[in-house]
């Protein structure tokens, strides 16, 4: 569903549109634990350093709530990415 969004056009330009909060979508997919949708995010490119208003990145909020695999797929995608 995702994917198809993304490949849509539709969502591409809201991939690193902040909500209020300043909450983004790798944010969100990381708070919940969606690890495919957080690599499929970085795979495309978001900025992963984005932090809330309330001073939180994606790595952080991931860990705070127990979402372990989530800061090693960031960490290995943007590795991939990096070298």
């Amino acid at each position: 569903m995702v994917e198809e969004l993304l490949r849509s056009g539709t969502a591409s330009a809201l991939l690193h549109q902040p909500n209020l909060q300043g909450e983004t979508p790798l944010y969100v997919a990381s708070f919940h634990g969606y690890l495919d949708i957080v690599r499929l995010l970085i795979s495309k490119k978001v900025n992963s350093r984005i932090v809330t208003k309330a001073r939180a990145s994606a790595l952080l909020v991931a860990v705070q709530q127990g979402h372990h695999e989530v800061p090693c797929g960031l960490a290995r995608q943007l590795a991939r990415l990096t070298y």
